[in-house]
């Protein structure tokens, strides 16, 4: 069981920074996208779309390749913890079995219904594991989305400069 733990705790870190990379990367994508919209006129006049297309490409791909990783990761999780717990389950039932055999010829040893309850606290003890493994992936992506959210709260607030005025001066009777 504690092979459980320590396999979990390394594939966890690997994945809460995989899942905090795809954030981030999601992020720029967003910002991205936002300011090619609102700019989307001067675009089509400097007519520079396969420019903004290959940069959007880029960002994607990028993403795509963080998000292959953070999955991977994360879903080895339940498989692997589940896989472990039979291991146990099963290392348990072959001792169990070897020292209940043993001690029934040499008067010392468990019995078989002992045996049977290690087995089962076994089996069940690994089984809650297993269930906070499967949702693992659901709390690493929402640690890593509140720490975008967290970072963004924590900027400091900017400072009100006053307005400006424009005044509109005639030059050579052309008026902009």
């Amino acid at each position: 069981m504690l092979i459980i733990f320590i396999t979990s705790f390394f594939i966890s870190r690997k994945s809460k920074k995989s899942f905090a990379k795809e954030r981030e990367i999601n992020a720029k994508i967003s910002g991205y996208v936002e300011e090619i919209l609102s700019g989307f006129s001067t675009n089509k006049i400097f007519n520079n779309a396969s420019e903004v297309i290959d940069k959007h490409n880029k960002l994607t791909e990028e993403y795509r390749k963080r998000s292959k990783i953070a999955y991977t990761y994360s879903g080895i999780f339940f498989p692997l913890s589940f896989n472990l717990g039979l291991l146990g389950y099963a290392s348990v039932a072959v001792f169990g079995a070897i020292i209940t055999l043993k001690g029934r010829y040499e008067g010392v040893g468990l019995t078989i219904g002992t045996l049977i309850a290690f087995t089962q606290f076994s089996k069940s003890f690994a089984n809650p594991i297993g269930t906070i493994m499967l949702s693992s992936n659901d709390i690493l992506r929402a640690l890593a989305g509140a720490k975008r959210i967290f970072s963004i709260m924590d900027q400091p607030e900017e400072k009100d400069l006053g307005s400006y005025y424009i005044e509109n001066k005639p030059n050579n009777h052309k008026v902009w």
